[in-house]
């Protein structure tokens, strides 16, 4: 496969899935803890989670496509001997999504908060979601990355 097609291929791949793999999971989880600490009931808390779950798969994919798709071009960039074999690409991807979503995250609070930047990366939240979630679909796509079908069909 040319750089251009793995490009193409992991770039669209890492934009369809890795925030849906990865963010919507992260995302329950930090619902589930949060409601805890609230002490609600079992069948409260299922019927809320069911009924935000369209609106979490609509919010993972608006903020993590962009960090998943740049996520899948630096992977689809790694030098052949990185790329080759299965643990160094997961590796290699699993950091690569890291620092992407870190990245995004520091980004995001530089421009639309005035909060300490110190502050931000130890106390909030946020943060932790989405270094979570980037380290999390850096690790399962770069996995099953080799094994999705090809986006262009191959020349006879």
């Amino acid at each position: 496969m040319t750089t251009t097609r793995r490009v193409l291929h992991h770039g669209g791949w890492f934009a369809l899935l890795g925030p849906s793999c990865a963010g919507l999971p992260v995302a329950i989880i930090s619902i589930v803890a949060i409601a805890l600490q609230y002490h609600e009931s079992p069948g409260v808390f299922l019927r809320n989670i069911v009924s935000m779950l369209p609106f979490l798969l609509i919010v993972t994919w608006l903020i993590g496509a962009l960090p998943a798709l740049l996520t899948g071009i630096a992977v689809a960039c790694l030098p052949t001997y990185i790329y080759a074999f299965h643990y160094r690409r997961t590796l290699a991807s699993a950091a690569i999504g890291l620092g992407i979503s870190v990245m995004a995250a520091i980004l995001s609070m530089l421009l639309f908060t005035d909060r300490d930047l110190l502050h931000f990366i130890l106390n909030e939240e946020v943060f932790w979601i989405f270094t979570g979630s980037g380290l999390l679909a850096g690790v399962v796509m770069g996995l099953i990355i080799p094994w999705l079908p090809p986006r262009v069909a191959p020349r006879q």
